[in-house]
C-alpha cells in the first residue's frame, strides 16, 4: 500500500469525524470522499497480511464514532432531526466499507 493513500485515507477519516463529533452532521462531498477512499483502499490492502496498526485504529474509531453521535440524540423517535438518520445511515455504510478494508488477504 503506497504511503500517500494511507495519509490521504486518515486525514479524510479524521475530517470527517471531527464534523459529525462537531455538528452530528457531515457534508455529503466529504462523506462521499471518505466512501471512495476506504473502496480504494480495500483494494489495495486485499493482498495485504499486515495493516498499519495507527490506520487499523482509524479505521475501527470512524464507524464507532458516527454510532455514538447517532446514538447521542435522547428525544423520541418522531421528533428525531433528520441529521440523526442520515449519522444512522451514514455508520452502517461506513462500518461495511470498513469491514472490506480488514477482510483478510484472499488464499
Amino acid at each position: 500500500m503506497k504511503k500517500e493513500l494511507k495519509l490521504e485515507v486518515m486525514e479524510s477519516m479524521d475530517e470527517f469525524a471531527h464534523a459529525v463529533r462537531m455538528n452530528r452532521d457531515y457534508s455529503d462531498d466529504q462523506f462521499e470522499r471518505v466512501k471512495a477512499l476506504l473502496s480504494d483502499l480495500a483494494g489495495a490492502v486485499r493482498n495485504d497480511h499486515v495493516i498499519d496498526k495507527d490506520l487499523a485504529l482509524s479505521l475501527y474509531a470512524l464507524p464507532q464514532t458516527v454510532r455514538n453521535m447517532f446514538l447521542s440524540y435522547e428525544g423520541s423517535i418522531e421528533t428525531r432531526p433528520q441529521r440523526f438518520d442520515r449519522l444512522e445511515d451514514a455508520w452502517i455504510d461506513l462500518d461495511a466499507l470498513v469491514l472490506e478494508c480488514l477482510q483478510p488477504p484472499d488464499v
